[in-house]
């Protein structure tokens, strides 16, 4: 008997923690062409809503070649609401610190980071929000970015 009620408390105590924790609600990457992102060639990411309660985080994931030019890469992200209202932010990536060691995750080739954009969002209206980014870098054409992803997860209570 006492075996099952801690099994049960176990078990309840487990789904009040995970009604808390964090959850993935949206994750999409692009690939980049090889031959460079041209400032032109936008990215684009549909997501639709339904809840209009909770509140989201909401990031931006690059992965870069280790030969990439610089040490960070600024973004345009344009948000089209469902009424076609637009909003328009800049993000800077910073990739890299002034020694040009690399931040994030690496691997043999590729560096992965995450860029917190805007935290604790939570959406006016249901329906498609479209998130378009481009990259804002003085040269038109930037070779060595290789994917720009968009991740929204629930945010912590």
């Amino acid at each position: 008997m006492k075996k099952k009620r801690n099994l049960l408390l176990t078990a309840l105590a487990m789904v009040l923690l995970s009604g808390c924790a964090k959850g993935t609600f949206y994750d999409k990457h692009h690939t980049v062409d090889t031959e460079g992102w041209s400032m032109e060639e936008e990215l684009r990411f549909a997501v639709d809503i339904e809840d209009t309660q909770t509140p989201y985080d909401f990031y931006i994931d690059v992965r870069n070649a280790k030969d990439y030019a610089y040490s960070n890469l600024f973004l345009f992200i344009t948000t089209t609401f469902p009424d076609k209202v637009e909003r328009r932010d800049t993000l800077e990536c910073p990739l890299a610190d002034a020694y040009g060691r690399w931040y994030g995750r690496q691997t043999n080739r590729y560096v992965d980071g995450r860029y917190l954009l805007h935290q604790r969002v939570i959406f006016p209206m249901k329906g498609t929000y479209t998130f378009q980014i481009n990259h804002a870098m003085r040269d038109t054409v930037v070779t060595g970015i290789k994917n720009i992803g968009l991740h929204v997860e629930t945010a912590s209570r």
